[in-house]
């Protein structure tokens, strides 16, 4: 007589719950557009801040200002 081989229950592959975005990410299209707003409000309402920000420079004539490498963040 052959022994029976016990049955064996097939394992499922665990079902992992969707990677969910944190805030940044969830509202990054908010956050770029209020940073549109608030650089066109500033060029209109104080464009004396703009040109004080565009002539710091990090070479002279190097035409890359201090605040675009900030905000890259490179």
């Amino acid at each position: 007589m052959a022994k029976a081989i016990p049955k064996t229950k097939k394992q499922q592959p665990q079902k992992q719950a969707p990677k969910r975005l944190n805030l940044f990410e969830r509202y990054l299209t908010v956050w770029v557009l209020i940073c549109m707003v608030v650089g066109v409000a500033l060029g209109k309402f104080l464009p004396d801040s703009i040109a004080a920000l565009s002539r710091i420079e990090f070479g002279k004539g190097s035409q890359v200002n201090v605040p675009m490498p900030s905000l890259s963040g490179s």
